[in-house]
């Protein structure tokens, strides 16, 4: 399918991203993954953008080690929504012209996606395994922790109400020897904002 496959890390760690951010629960989410060094990837929407927050969350991210990656313009089929690859171009500009450091990645909502719908130099990156907390109710951080495997790129959600199930999952991992790493692609070169 053409989609960007990261290496196995030769330890037990998985490939941590999250998908539609930036919201009001990127801060706290930072915080939990503080306690424990977990890093991630964070696949953002322009729709979402606020200056304020991400004034405040960047540089969390930036001093923790977390990168940054396109989600799109809007949340979007691009199975439904023919524009969706000059949305994704758009986004893609207006990102860069805040001068937050973006990693070649995007990641289609819904995993829906047409080949070349991608500017270049952005890489298609899709998951492992994806659990349904973007219902936004725990429940599923057992059968996550068991279904693990290193080297996966695991998909989780920006919600306020998985705060308690990431909570739960994440100092089981923890204690369970797991890390959690970004994707290791560099970020692009910033322009002039």
């Amino acid at each position: 399918m053409g989609a960007y496959i990261p290496p196995v890390p030769s330890e037990q760690a998985i490939y941590l991203t999250f998908d539609d951010g930036p919201s009001s629960s990127t801060a706290p989410l930072l915080d939990i993954l503080g306690l424990y060094g977990f890093r991630a990837t964070f696949f953002w929407l322009w729709s979402r953008y606020s200056e304020k927050t991400v004034s405040y969350v960047l540089p969390l991210l930036q001093q923790h080690g977390h990168r940054v990656a396109l989600h799109g313009m809007r949340h979007y089929s691009a199975w439904r929504s023919f524009p969706a690859s000059g949305e994704l171009l758009r986004a893609f500009i207006l990102w860069k012209k805040t001068g937050v450091p973006l990693i070649p990645a995007f990641r289609p909502p819904y995993g829906h996606w047409l080949p070349f719908s991608a500017p270049a130099p952005l890489q298609l990156v899709l998951w492992d395994i994806m659990p349904p907390d973007y219902i936004g109710k725990g429940g599923w951080e057992s059968q996550l922790l068991r279904q693990l495997r290193p080297g996966w790129v695991v998909v989780l959600h920006e919600r306020t109400q998985n705060i308690p199930a990431w909570r739960r999952f994440f100092s089981r991992m923890f204690y369970e020897g797991w890390r959690a790493v970004p994707l290791p692609l560099a970020p692009l070169e910033s322009p002039a904002a």
